[in-house]
């Protein structure tokens, strides 16, 4: 049987769990907001296909922190690094 303290136990878990998370996907939007050749598609860098397959590497490289089995695809379809989410210049 559960007590009131495994109870609070386990809500703080789960509530560490996301905030740590919460955590992981802003530094993952600062970091893509960091490489304009990813997202701003009026600059000549967003053309360059070396550079914006260089940033998308280090984007993943970061991802993978957190899922390391990710791929690139991954990190396209992560909602919260969707163009429509950041904004377009």
């Amino acid at each position: 049987m559960e007590t009131d303290s495994d109870n609070k136990r386990k809500k703080t878990s789960s509530l560490d769990k996301k905030e740590e998370e919460r955590k992981f996907i802003l530094m993952c939007i600062e970091l893509y907001k960091s490489m304009p050749v990813l997202w701003k598609i009026k600059s000549e860098e967003y053309m360059d296909r070396d550079k914006k397959s260089q940033a998308m590497e280090r984007l993943l490289d970061f991802y993978r922190q957190k899922f390391e089995n990710a791929t690139t695809d991954d990190v396209k379809k992560n909602s919260t690094l969707s163009e429509p989410t950041l904004g377009r210049n």
